[in-house]
């Protein structure tokens, strides 16, 4: 749109707005909920690779755990979202989502050498939320890189504050290295000053 916003897209990966409900979980562009390693090369070399890519789709979740690669998911590895756009189908009202990521929602382990170009997340009610990943669990997160891309969100609950918003990562257990986050936004607001979108930072919220 005229704000440079991403509104259209060819792909759609979409929970149904009619049915949507807090149970509305695992919503990915590649997988909604991944117990695979998905390392993204081929053969045992990292120079052989065939990363997993996704470019100009569009992923709306609702619930909990929605990425643009996975929902949910153990290890990624040399991954690449790009021109996309991760949001919701609808806001919530009555509950806060938890996990969304333009990469992974959720991941467990190891996390590197991922890319995130030109991909906005838009998302109300919200809390652990990255570009590249909502919540990490364990292990590390290592050469990852963000790159013109943007978190616009937006916390209308009131009585309730909305937490973690990050360049790479919303939430991240473990520590990250060697991530670049470049030429990138995050706008975090609220309806009600005394409810604030809290913990929002360039490469980790918390």
């Amino acid at each position: 749109d005229t704000d440079g916003h991403i509104v259209a897209s060819s792909t759609v990966i979409s929970v149904d707005e009619s049915k949507a409900s807090k149970d509305s979980i695992y919503v990915g562009g590649i997988t909604g909920y991944s117990t695979a390693y998905a390392y993204g090369f081929t053969g045992t070399s990292v120079s052989n690779k065939a990363p997993n890519h996704v470019d100009g789709i569009i992923v709306k979740g609702y619930g909990n755990q929605t990425g643009g690669i996975s929902g949910l998911s153990y290890s990624v590895n040399n991954a690449i979202v790009e021109n996309s756009l991760i949001t919701k189908t609808k806001d919530p009202t009555d509950f806060q989502a938890n996990y969304y990521g333009g990469v992974s929602g959720y991941n467990y382990y190891n996390f590197s050498y991922n890319t995130v170009k030109n991909t906005q997340m838009q998302v109300s009610n919200c809390n652990d939320v990255g570009l590249m990943i909502g919540h990490q669990d364990s292990s590390g997160i290592s050469y990852n890189s963000v790159e013109d891309s943007a978190i616009y969100a937006n916390n209308t609950q009131s009585g309730k504050k909305a937490l973690n918003y990050g360049g790479i990562c919303g939430y991240s257990a473990p520590s990250l290295s060697y991530c670049t986050v470049v030429n990138t936004t995050i706008d975090a607001d609220t309806t009600d000053f005394r409810y604030p979108i809290e913990n929002v930072g360039g490469v980790v919220g918390c």
